[in-house]
């Protein structure tokens, strides 16, 4: 009620002075929030838009690894199509080793078929030598035969005509003598011829089986010897094929697995770095919006204490002021 009845009064010019000078106090100090305010606005607007920017730095971040993640997926997609080819081009070259291979046993097969058909031939010369060798012994026997009878039948006749010729009857015993000894010179002749034929057919024989073992022997001789070289050719060039086929197969086998370590090593090391130059990027991003955040914490809770400690100093002197004024 006290309080209240002072209200009724007019107030003095004093009064107002003072009024007005809270009043203008009240409205500094509104206005020194208001200004407070719209800084704090400012600065939030300020912090929206680096979270933003932040927001935006990851997204192109993420995408950019996104895009060097499908290059690595393309460059490994044609590094597999090039490990393919080659694959290819060594099942080929195997399947062409095979080919020659099979080309090397079917020449391996006609030289065979060949070398039997030689031996066919030879066997065929050393069967019509053994023909015409009997057909020639034949003869032989036939013209030695004959030849024989004829010297036979000449002996006879001339023997016949000396015993003709001894008239003389004292000679008979002599005739009787001759005659004997004519027959038995006929059976000495006889087994003389049939010992002489008969070492005839065995040197013949003998001399042909001789030809014939060394002809037989000769011609397995030179068949094996053919066989042996051609046998040793084809290894040698077969061996020798598949030596340098080898060693391209080894060498390029070589060069591939150095190059897919190379690119391998070389993808590797660019992972490595773009993956370091993200993580860097990324740790400066974060830094650089954290001590941005700090940063503005720092400013706004100072500005706010500062506003805080300038209001309540304000608040007290005004106080102080109307404290005094009532007193007085």
């Amino acid at each position: 009620e006290d309080l209240e009845k002072p209200a009724l009064l007019v107030p003095s010019a004093e009064d107002l002075t003072q009024l007005e000078q809270a009043q203008a106090t009240a409205s500094e100090v509104t206005n020194t929030v208001l200004t407070q305010r719209l800084e704090l606005d400012e600065k939030k607007r300020t912090v929206s838009m680096l979270q933003k920017a932040l927001n935006q730095q990851r997204e192109l971040t993420v995408r950019h690894a996104r895009e060097t993640e499908k290059e690595m997926k393309k460059r490994l997609d044609v590094q597999k199509e090039e490990y393919e080819e080659a694959i290819k081009r060594h099942l080929s070259f195997i399947d062409q080793l095979i080919d020659d291979k099979k080309n090397l046993s079917e020449k391996c097969e006609k030289l065979v078929a060949e070398l039997k058909t030689i031996d066919k031939k030879y066997q065929d010369k050393i069967k019509s030598l053994e023909d015409s060798h009997v057909v020639e012994m034949t003869k032989l026997k036939e013209i030695h035969a004959a030849a024989e009878k004829l010297r036979r039948e000449k002996w006879i006749e001339d023997k016949t005509k000396k015993i003709k010729e001894m008239t003389v009857k004292g000679l008979e015993p002599e005739i009787q003598r001759l005659i004997a000894k004519h027959k038995s010179d006929i059976n000495t002749l006889k087994h003389i011829h049939e010992a002489e034929l008969l070492e005839s057919d065995e040197r013949v024989a003998q001399k042909y089986v001789k030809m014939t073992e060394e002809l037989r022997d000769q011609l397995a001789a030179e068949k094996e010897a053919a066989c042996a070289r051609e046998r040793d050719a084809s290894k040698q060039r077969y061996e020798k094929q598949l030596q340098q086929e080898e060693e391209a197969y080894q060498q390029q086998r070589r060069r591939l697995y150095q190059e897919v370590q190379e690119e391998k090593d070389r993808l590797a090391g660019s992972v490595s770095r773009q993956h370091a130059e993200l993580e860097k990027l990324q740790r400066q991003l974060e830094d650089n919006h954290r001590i941005a955040l700090e940063s503005m914490r720092e400013e706004f809770d100072k500005a706010r204490e500062e506003q805080e400690k300038r209001h309540t100093s304000e608040i007290r002197n005004l106080q102080e002021k109307l404290k005094l004024e009532k007193e007085s």
